[in-house]
């Protein structure tokens, strides 16, 4: 939602900024495959690994071309879309891939994962320090019909993560939370014991500071603008 609110910023889409509630809302579906199981291809058009060449965006319109031309909420909501897998995309490529993915020195290991998704959560956590920041966000995403008429998410799917949106913006991010989500995914995932996640857990203080000093802090403002500039050119090319 931040950086796609700084792209929309950019842009000065009054479609956009009319619908703030359906963009934004849309600029976090993709991760609706949380609660729908459904695999990462499915919802973010693109793996992991895929090709360098291959973008998330160029999948979902060869997919479904229809979806250029619609109006309104709609419009608004996929344009949220688009910045999600926009910056997903930025993240694989300047951030995952060399510094936790099958190429890198941790050759997307376990370790690798978890430290991969430390520093996520770290950031998120950074940015949700401004709490009138989010209180906007939350506003912006309650509306009721905002989980209607959605492209790429089925109504009922929607509704329940419009509610779990609202739920993770009203609560300040914890480790204790992010704990929990660890276990959750791992284990469905990546098949970690109870003792792996254990250790995992308390190591966690150990973790942040090593993974921040690998990537580098300059290395991680130069992605959220990266994200940014990435954001506003799909927006551009969407919405003009």
């Amino acid at each position: 939602m931040v950086t796609a609110r700084l792209a929309a910023r950019r842009l000065g889409d009054a479609g956009i900024t009319e619908e703030a509630g359906s963009y934004l809302l849309g600029a976090t579906a993709p991760d609706v495959r949380i609660m729908t199981g459904q695999p990462r291809e499915d919802t973010h058009f693109i793996a992991l690994e895929a090709g360098h060449g291959e973008r998330s965006i160029d999948n979902l319109f060869t997919a479904n071309p229809h979806l250029r031309d619609l109006k309104g909420r709609q419009r608004a909501f996929l344009a949220g879309y688009l910045t999600h897998l926009e910056v997903d995309q930025a993240w694989i490529v300047t951030v995952y891939r060399p510094f936790f993915g099958r190429e890198s020195t941790l050759q997307g290991s376990l370790e690798a994962n978890f430290m991969d998704r430390t520093l996520q959560f770290y950031m998120d956590w950074k940015e949700r320090q401004d709490r009138d920041l989010v209180q906007s966000f939350y506003q912006h995403v309650v509306a009721p019909e905002l989980a209607q008429d959605a492209p790429l998410v089925p109504p009922e799917a929607l509704g329940q993560w419009q509610g779990f949106v609202k739920r993770v913006l009203s609560n300040e991010p914890s480790w204790d939370w992010f704990t929990d989500f660890l276990q959750r995914r791992f284990k469905t995932e990546m098949n970690v014991t109870d003792e792996d996640m254990r250790a995992m857990a308390a190591s966690l203080p150990d973790v942040l500071e090593r993974v921040v000093s690998y990537v580098t802090p300059a290395r991680l403002a130069a992605f959220k603008e990266d994200a940014v500039v990435r954001q506003t050119a799909a927006l551009r090319s969407y919405l003009t």
